[in-house]
């Protein structure tokens, strides 16, 4: 909060500083999607930038490798549920039999 209040109320000259730390400091908490506005951002101010290049790849990739994780996640837990209510029919069905 208080670099972004910094990069919206004060002098030109560290915008760009700002925008590389809030990128920095989102990567670090895993705000992939935020991180990536504040680089491209800053590519769009300094597009020659090495480190905001080099940054941009690597929250891209572990914004896709999230991506990927979720759905893996998710994927499993449709499975899981579809194997739970499979069995629960089963079970009803035999004691269905039975009587």
């Amino acid at each position: 909060i208080l670099l972004e209040d910094l990069f919206q109320n004060h002098e030109n000259e560290n915008k760009r500083d700002y925008l590389y730390y809030l990128a920095i400091g989102n990567t670090k908490l895993k705000e992939y999607a935020t991180a990536l506005k504040y680089v491209r951002a800053l590519l769009q101010v300094e597009p020659g930038n090495r480190q905001a290049q080099e940054l941009e790849e690597i929250v891209s990739k572990r914004l896709k490798k999230d991506g990927m994780m979720g759905m893996a996640v998710a994927g499993g837990g449709a499975l899981l549920f579809g194997g739970l209510v499979g069995l629960g029919l089963a079970v009803a069905g035999s004691r269905a039999i039975r009587k």
